[in-house]
């Protein structure tokens, strides 16, 4: 374009310019000051970025290991027979581990292994028939558990742009879990009993996250259940009931349901 220009301003060097020749030139100059205008201040944000990126957030990966805290309790009301259960369960102490990796726009995402269990439980119940300590056994089953959860989460930093070695952020996550328990009888009046167990909880997680050196962090969060859905199957291997009856599903839907929880851990970047 600029030898075109040429040629032409060569060819009506000794002549008057067109109007629409001259105009035609105008906008061709302002337009190659404005693309270099572009230019610099393009240069000059990517520069800013990269000068005010907080250097704390900017790694790819990270090992946490937590310290889980939480309370459950749970309630169940049965119409045939009419009777209402309650449990509830209490851990102080129990260890995980996460992994953390960096998305696009230095957010997070994470992975935690919340539980892993097998085991095996024997209980033996007998009845006493005399003075001599004549007995049988009326209640004798092993129960074998296995139990598997883990949590998945993505996480938002609100502090990107100042290296400051507090760190507020939020997080959107979810948990399933599986449970089942195999009821094994080691006498001939009992018979099987499988209970399965399918769990889903979506949680909310406010966080803060302190930088105690370039390579080690510490991170403190509390996550809040706000629905959980409960799938829990019961299957009977006796034969007295009628197939339709040995298997019983039952399904659960709860908002804000009575599951409290922190977590306090270290965390390496890798």
């Amino acid at each position: 374009m600029d030898n075109e220009l040429q040629e032409i301003a060569t060819k009506y060097a000794r002549k008057p310019l067109p109007t629409t020749l001259k105009r035609h030139i105008r906008n061709w100059k302002i337009f190659k000051i404005m693309k270099i205008q572009m230019l610099l201040l393009g240069l000059f944000f990517l520069t800013n970025t990269a000068w005010t990126q907080n250097k704390h957030i900017n790694y790819k990966h990270s090992i946490k290991v937590y310290n889980l805290s939480s309370y459950q309790a749970f309630s169940e009301e049965k119409y045939i027979p009419h009777m209402i259960y309650k449990s509830c369960d209490l851990s102080i102490l129990k260890p995980t581990i996460a992994f953390q990796w960096q998305t696009k726009k230095f957010n997070f995402n994470e992975i935690e292994f919340t539980n892993f269990n097998v085991t095996k439980n024997t209980t033996t119940n007998s009845e006493v028939l005399d003075s001599n300590n004549t007995s049988i056994k009326v209640y004798d089953i092993d129960l074998i558990s296995t139990s598997i959860s883990l949590r998945f989460e993505h996480i938002i930093n609100f502090n990107k742009t100042n290296d400051k070695k507090f760190i507020p952020s939020f997080g959107l996550g979810f948990s399933p879990a599986y449970r089942k328990e195999n009821f094994v009888p080691r006498i001939a009046s009992s018979f099987p009993n499988r209970n399965y167990n399918v769990d889903l909880n979506f949680y909310v997680l406010p966080r803060l996250t302190y930088y105690f050196t370039s390579n080690i962090f510490f991170d403190f969060n509390i996550p809040i259940c706000i629905f959980n859905f409960d799938i829990l199957s019961e299957k009977k291997e006796d034969p007295s009931l009628p197939v339709k009856q040995r298997t019983v599903t039952t399904f659960f839907l709860k908002g804000l349901p009575n599951i409290y929880s922190a977590r306090i851990g270290i965390g390496v970047k890798i």
